[in-house]
């Protein structure tokens, strides 16, 4: 089983399904290609790796306290925010100066002034 396969070469040799988790009897979803498998069974996670057969507990995750007014925006400033991933929307100009600066800049870097 190679390394950056594992996962698909067991997916394909079990019917498309994960290994059991040997704490709650449930399938285990992948956790990576290198054949690691992962179960979220009820704080009691555990993954488990199908090349070299180890289980192992998952170490769990400290939360984080949010700095207050965090998450009690209102709807509407929540709304004025931009999302970080406007792609589909026209740039704004300063979106548009930014980008045309860094091209003239690239240009003269590479000697090219058309």
């Amino acid at each position: 089983m190679g390394y950056w396969d594992a996962t698909d070469n067991f997916l394909a040799g079990s019917g498309g399904r994960g290994p059991r988790c040997p704490a709650c009897g449930e399938e285990m979803f992948p956790e990576d290609d290198h054949g690691r498998f992962i179960c979220f069974c009820g704080g009691r996670g555990k993954t488990h790796d199908v090349v070299s057969g180890e289980t192992r507990e998952i170490p769990r995750i400290p939360q984080v306290e949010l700095p207050e007014g965090v998450t009690d925006l209102p709807d509407e400033e929540k709304r004025s925010i931009h999302p970080l991933n406007r792609l589909h929307l026209p740039p704004t100009a300063e979106e548009r100066d930014f980008f045309a600066q860094a091209l003239r800049e690239l240009r003269g870097e590479f000697g090219d002034e058309s």
